[in-house]
């Protein structure tokens, strides 16, 4: 059988062309495997915080209270990979520069200073840069927007689980990996369809499922804070684009951030983990610890403030209380944060031997004497 000079010359090309993407196939394995096996080995054991804050000052003040437990009560150096703060643009500069400054000052004591070391602000425009492009009428609003920084924020860190927080979240007790992700699985307040049903009707329009129809008494997960799975929240993102892009956006930010009435992004979470039956593969309900405390510790409301006390939840009254965080939220009490720290900081603020006295003397006198020179 004689082959044709053009017929050998295309199976040439053909040849060559299918060797450069096997090629190129294996190399893409390999560059995967290596990525995967560095952060293996870098963050396995450890988690992201993702806090994002609204404008003004009044989220700073409370920023400030919540970094203090945790720089009290979280296992920073051996725990949190690291913490992702996420402000409007005009407060980055601000912020960056605020917590320097509190960094600085002798009273901050090593574990602020670590935990600082471990903090990075940045806008939340730089996760979802859609907030730029959507203005007037379709503007986003604050609220909406740290609900959905939330979920971007999955493809802003190195771990596989993150801690979502808000500037009212309080750490009132010793925790780190260990407590919170065991065997593989993270722990998890949990919910009622219930309580939520409104938020679930619209995160099932979104996934186009029928979680809100379950009997009121099916369980569901929580609110702030709560942990994510990141590689679970960007598959949900690629269904979200699947379902809707583009008639909706160029991408699931933009198909969220068109959606009206955006309500729930751990609604939209959970409903997910529903419809893909992944939530007992991840998550351990029946944990005698939940990430966060409600009934009877936290604070939701100024009634709930005014009978809040802080030696029952900070474990100066035994039993200690079975949880790690909780939310003191500045919405519904309208409690300013200066009447917070007086309430709750004393528990916060550890009792400082003599020697560490000594010691943050001889630091001021020393940085006085750098400063007259």
């Amino acid at each position: 059988m004689v082959v044709s000079s053009r017929r050998r010359a295309f199976y040439r090309v053909a040849f060559a062309a299918l060797t450069t993407l096997a090629l190129y196939l294996a190399y893409d394995e390999l560059q995967s495997m290596s990525l995967e096996a560095r952060a293996l080995g870098s963050t396995a054991r450890r988690i992201s915080m993702v806090l994002p804050l609204g404008p003004g000052n009044a989220d700073h003040k409370r920023l400030f209270i919540g970094l203090a437990s945790l720089a009290r009560f979280f296992d920073v150096a051996g725990s949190l990979e690291e913490l992702l703060i996420v402000t409007p643009r005009s407060d980055v500069a601000l912020l960056r520069r605020m917590l320097d400054e509190r960094g600085e000052q002798p009273a901050a004591g090593a574990g602020y200073r670590r935990l600082l070391e471990r903090t990075r602000v940045a806008s939340d425009h730089s996760l979802v840069p859609e907030f730029s492009a959507l203005r007037g009428a379709r503007r986003v609003a604050g609220y909406t927007k740290q609900q959905v920084v939330k979920l971007a924020a999955a493809f802003h860190v190195r771990t596989d689980w993150y801690l979502t927080l808000d500037a009212d979240v309080v750490c009132f007790r010793e925790v780190g990996f260990e407590q919170l992700v065991r065997g593989g699985r993270g722990i998890a307040t949990m919910s009622t369809v219930g309580k939520h049903r409104d938020w679930l009707a619209w995160a099932g329009g979104v996934l186009r499922t029928a979680l809100h129809k379950e009997p009121a008494e099916t369980p569901i997960l929580g609110v702030t804070p709560s942990l994510l799975h990141a590689p679970t929240v960007r598959a949900m993102a690629k269904h979200i684009a699947e379902l809707h892009v583009p008639k909706r956006g160029a991408n699931w930010r933009a198909a969220l951030c068109s959606w009206p009435h955006f309500v729930g992004e751990y609604a939209l979470y959970y409903t997910y983990l529903w419809k893909m039956q992944l939530f007992d593969g991840l998550y351990d309900a029946n944990a005698a610890d939940g990430t966060y405390l409600s009934h009877g510790f936290s604070a939701w409301s100024s009634k709930e403030w005014a009978s809040f006390d802080p030696k029952k939840t900070f474990g100066a009254q035994p039993p200690p209380p079975p949880g790690y965080f909780i939310v003191l939220q500045s919405r519904g009490s309208k409690i300013g944060p200066e009447v917070v720290w007086r309430k709750i900081g004393p528990f916060i603020v550890a009792k400082k031997t003599a020697a560490q006295t000594a010691a943050e003397k001889a630091a001021e006198l020393d940085n006085a004497k750098s400063r007259s020179i």
